[in-house]
C-alpha cells in the first residue's frame, strides 16, 4: 500500500491512496483474485469540531482462470466506481458522530454480477 497526504491548505487534506492485494475467491475454480485499488479523499476542517469530506475510489478485480458463464467461457474482471461524502461532528477529542451518503457502481464482463448501490450511513464513533 502507498499513501499520501498533501496539507492544501491549513483546513484541507488531500489523501491520496494506491494499493494492490491479493484476496481469497469463492467464484468458479477462482481460489483467489488480485484486486488494484485506487482511492483519494478531500477532507475540510470547517470549525474545530465540524469536518466535511469527499472521496473517490476505482478498484479493478481480476480472477486469473476462465469460469464458464451463459456468456461462454469467460476471465472475470470487475471495476468498481465509488465516491461519497461525510460530515463529521467531534462532541470531544476522543468522540464524534457522522452522517454520510456513498455511491458505487460495480461494472464487469459477467453481467450477473454488475451493481449499483446507494448507501446512507450514520454513527457514533469512539477513539482511543
Amino acid at each position: 500500500q502507498l499513501g499520501y497526504d498533501y496539507s492544501v491548505s491549513p483546513k484541507t487534506v488531500l489523501n491520496l491512496i494506491a494499493s494492490s492485494d491479493i484476496n481469497e475467491s469463492v467464484w468458479g475454480y477462482n481460489a483467489y483474485y488480485n484486486s488494484y485499488n485506487f482511492y483519494t479523499s478531500l477532507t475540510h476542517h470547517l470549525t474545530y469540531n465540524l469536518d466535511v469530506n469527499i472521496n473517490g475510489v476505482y478498484l479493478l478485480s481480476a480472477y486469473p482462470h476462465e469460469v464458464n458463464t451463459v456468456q461462454g467461457m469467460l476471465k472475470r474482471n470487475d471495476n468498481l466506481y465509488g465516491a461519497g461524502t461525510r460530515i463529521s461532528y467531534y462532541l470531544r477529542t476522543w468522540l464524534s458522530t457522522y452522517a454520510g451518503y456513498d455511491f458505487k457502481y460495480r461494472n464487469s464482463n459477467i453481467r450477473d454480477v454488475q451493481y449499483t448501490d446507494n448507501i446512507i450511513s450514520g454513527g457514533l464513533k469512539l477513539s482511543f
